[in-house]
């Protein structure tokens, strides 16, 4: 059903319990450049619930190439810089929720490890989901990682829609920076 449905999907764990630290919500970010629908709906949910928003975008490269690819310094300048990219394309979301806290984390390791880690100190994960391609949607390893390991309750959200006028029904009044 997440990966069909063109509303937001909650998946939440069997034993999951409302825990009594501060609320936070988590979203992650892949590389594919449209979040539109994703941080729309992960600042809706933080302000809704009067929480902390956790944006992560993890990248990871295979040990065998780590050490040749990306050593200590190339690897800090490239989460800086992958960081200022995700706060340029948060300031719309930002001034249409100017209550919401928003913290910024780039860490190399694998996404899903790194989202299932961190969602044990959230109250809510939210991720999206992939796009019609030759009419079909999917669900992302990823996203069934995290649906399947999360220990808090998940958000699937469905891509950026995208009406008969050609303007994103899903965006905030300004247009979202792209990278």
């Amino acid at each position: 059903m997440a990966g069909r449905a063109a509303v937001p999907v909650v998946s939440v764990p069997e034993l999951w319990v409302p825990s009594d630290r501060p609320p936070e919500v988590l979203v992650g970010l892949d590389g594919s450049g449209d979040h539109r629908a994703l941080l729309a709906h992960a600042f809706d949910e933080a302000d809704r619930r009067n929480a902390a928003l956790r944006v992560l975008h993890a990248w990871f490269v295979p040990a065998m190439y780590d050490n040749v690819i990306v050593d200590r310094v190339a690897q800090d300048e490239w989460e800086e810089s992958a960081s200022r990219i995700v706060d340029v394309e948060l300031q719309p979301y930002r001034r249409a929720h100017p209550s919401v806290d928003v913290r910024i984390d780039v860490v190399h390791k694998r996404p899903a490890d790194a989202l299932v880690e961190r969602a044990g100190h959230c109250t809510l994960l939210v991720v999206g989901r992939r796009g019609a391609a030759h009419g079909l949607t999917h669900l992302g390893s990823v996203t069934r990682a995290v649906i399947r390991e999360s220990p808090c309750p998940v958000t699937i959200v469905a891509p950026a829609a995208v009406g008969t006028s050609g303007r994103d029904e899903a965006a905030v009044e300004e247009p979202v920076m792209s990278p």
